[in-house]
């Protein structure tokens, strides 16, 4: 009787130990994702006469990325500011067109990521503030 129970509880603690293994690897196995903040806002003259945007922006990466992302903002960060200079503020009022604008944004921050990092993904880029006056 004793043997039975020495065997049925090394069996039940065997199996809670191999459970929390797995719950651990697939916490480890998860990729961490980070919003990164462009500090400090970024105001550009827009094209035309006395026209500005002024925005806070947040990129978006995935894992080992969020190191090269952070390692390289100064150059994704003129390119947002070069992108965003060459706008016309007609094009910021409607929100399908800065939806367009933005995408467009994102691949040209990916294209300088590939180019001074030689790898990296950018997975997205968020504005949470939009000012065009």
């Amino acid at each position: 009787m004793r043997y039975l129970a020495l065997l049925l509880s090394l069996f039940l603690f065997c199996n809670l130990s191999y459970a929390e293994d797995d719950e651990e690897n697939e916490e480890e196995a998860k990729p961490s994702v980070e919003y990164i903040s462009l500090k400090p806002d970024i105001t550009v003259n827009l094209l035309g006469k006395r026209h500005y945007l002024r925005t806070s922006a947040q990129l978006l990466a995935e894992g080992e990325n969020v190191d090269i992302v952070k390692a390289n903002l100064p150059p994704l960060r003129h390119t947002l500011i070069l992108e965003l200079s060459n706008l016309e503020p007609e094009k910021l009022l409607n929100i399908k067109k800065r939806e367009k604008i933005r995408k467009g944004i994102v691949k040209e921050l990916q294209k300088t990521l590939e180019e001074v990092a030689g790898k990296g993904e950018l997975k997205d880029l968020y504005f949470t503030t939009f000012l065009v006056q």
